[in-house]
């Protein structure tokens, strides 16, 4: 994150911040799809 925020100019610590919040939306969208799906789930990851 340090390396991103020199590399692009950006205030390292609202990046921080900014990935705090994108890490509590992420929980709470696990959290509202496991009370959703019932039974068994794939998941695909795909980097390219």
């Amino acid at each position: 994150m340090r390396n991103a925020a020199e590399t692009f100019g950006l205030d390292y610590a609202n990046l921080l911040e900014a990935l705090g919040e994108l890490e509590d939306a992420w929980r709470d969208y696990l959290e509202v799809l496991s009370g959703l799906v019932k039974g068994e789930v794939a998941v695909i990851v795909d980097d390219t």
